[in-house]
């Protein structure tokens, strides 16, 4: 009988004495691309969507942009466009990393402060809502629509709870068992534990019933386990 197979070696990608946060993650990108499943596939069907948005002389807005990196794919792709873009971020480990150019302007703001979107054509957020607290993301959901005229659109992006116990062990399942295949499963439970505190998803039914308050349409546009995307249209 041969010797069993030894169990792979995972090495944390944080130090896992340390509390989890934003403002000191590492490799946010690739992070975020090992966390969600088919996060990848999400950016490029928001770059596909938004060729229906990005108006010259408008603004397309990233709330929660982190690297910059979508707003900065959407410039590029669109250059023809003459449009302006800006990203927006609370977190300082974000910030301190943001270039400006001709095109492209990033904020440090809080968007639950009344922050003003001016002149929007498109508006995105992914996996920024979440960490909001639900009074003030409710809030932020008014401003964001009352900025946009009839036709144009908003992009969300959110974890969110589904409409029974026995659906949210299974994909909650299948999420974390994604996540095990590129880190270990004490940091899996110690990041479950760190954002117990900050992340609070809305229920899928609750989620969809204050966009439709919001906006004539509400589309799902990207779909994996317990996180969604939605088109909303002014």
């Amino acid at each position: 009988m041969g010797k069993p197979e030894q169990e792979p070696v995972h090495e944390a990608s944080y130090d896992l004495t340390k509390k989890f946060s934003f403002d000191s993650i590492e490799g946010f990108d690739d992070h975020i691309s090992l966390h969600i499943r088919d996060y990848d596939r999400l950016g490029a069907t928001v770059l596909a969507l938004a060729d229906n948005f990005v108006i010259g002389g408008k603004r397309v807005y990233d709330v929660g942009c982190s690297t910059g990196k979508l707003i900065t794919a959407l410039d590029e792709k669109y250059a023809d466009r003459k449009a302006e873009y800006v990203g927006i971020d609370v977190n300082h480990n974000f910030a301190k990393d943001f270039v400006d150019t001709p095109t492209v302007k990033f904020n440090k703001a809080d968007v639950t402060q009344g922050y003003v979107f001016s002149e929007a054509s498109l508006i995105l957020s992914l996996f920024t809502l979440q960490f909001i607290d639900p009074k003030d993301r409710l809030k932020v959901l008014d401003s964001i629509s009352d900025s946009l005229d009839i036709g144009y659109g908003f992009i969300v992006a959110e974890k969110v709870y589904p409409d029974s116990a026995n659906a949210f062990r299974i994909l909650e399942g299948g999420s974390s068992d994604h996540k095990l295949a590129h880190t270990s499963p004490e940091e899996v439970i110690k990041k479950e534990r760190d954002i117990r505190d900050i992340m609070r998803p809305f229920e899928e039914e609750l989620l969809v019933a204050e966009l439709r308050k919001r906006f004539r349409s509400t589309t799902t546009i990207w779909s994996c386990f317990n996180f969604r995307a939605y088109m909303c249209i002014k």
